[in-house]
């Protein structure tokens, strides 16, 4: 098979592959790039000893929540199989809006275009659970799994609070995947009681773990300062 670069057709005398700066609106940027962050890494590998294997673990479980107090925020579970779970490594992703948006609009008219280049206020944690401390853990994903592998169904939530703007959850299993993202408009209240309790429990595990791994490993599939720059487009 020749190594040919895929064609591009269509009723125009040119079709022209470009990359387009992602709008011009400073705040939008930022938020395309917690989504990156809140996505990614596709997997991640950890030594856990100096002298130990390299362990890869892919993503079976993300949570993101969009708007709540001035923040979004993403919750990721990693382990080496999707339902057979032992060792984990947690992830958790925090995008200060309102600190951003508050210093966006103080300077919106005088420095635009160096708003547009900056990079959001993002904090990552990412921590390494060995299985003998799992097990909580493995029990609030057992709980949500009761609850959501059949699928989820929304009803019409008539009096919607705002507490955020939109909630994901995304769960891999080995026959497949349940992905839903709602606004406060639709609710399941059973569903989102489970997604607060499995962030709570990662919270605390992120608090009062003092384990430490030799080497953690984010594998992106494209690097975060990459991604920035085709964000911005072509000079």
């Amino acid at each position: 098979m020749r190594n040919i670069i895929p064609k591009n057709t269509g009723n125009s005398n040119n079709v022209v592959e470009k990359n387009s700066p992602i709008t011009m609106f400073p705040m939008i940027r930022y938020e395309s790039i917690f989504d990156f962050y809140s996505e990614e890494p596709v997997s991640i590998s950890v030594q856990s000893e100096k002298e130990g294997n390299t362990v890869n673990y892919e993503q079976i479980i993300r949570v993101r929540k969009w708007g709540i107090n001035g923040q979004c925020l993403s919750w990721s579970i990693y382990s080496t199989n999707r339902e057979d779970i032992e060792d984990i490594v947690i992830r958790k992703v925090i995008w200060d809006m309102k600190q951003d948006k508050e210093f966006v609009q103080r300077n919106i008219r005088d420095k635009k275009q160096e708003l547009l280049k900056n990079w959001p206020s993002i904090l990552n944690q990412t921590n390494y659970i060995p299985s003998e401390y799992s097990e909580d853990m493995i029990k609030r994903v057992g709980e949500l799994d009761n609850i959501i592998k059949n699928g989820i169904l929304l009803e019409e939530n008539i009096n919607p609070n705002w507490e955020w703007r939109d909630l994901e959850i995304k769960r891999l299993y080995d026959w497949g995947q349940v992905h839903n993202t709602w606004s406060t408009h639709m609710r399941n209240q059973d569903v989102e009681d489970s997604i607060n309790t499995l962030v709570l429990t990662i919270d605390a595990y992120l608090n009062k773990m003092s384990n430490k791994a030799e080497t953690i490993y984010l594998n992106y599939s494209i690097m975060p300062s990459e991604y920035k720059e085709k964000i911005e487009g072509n000079k």
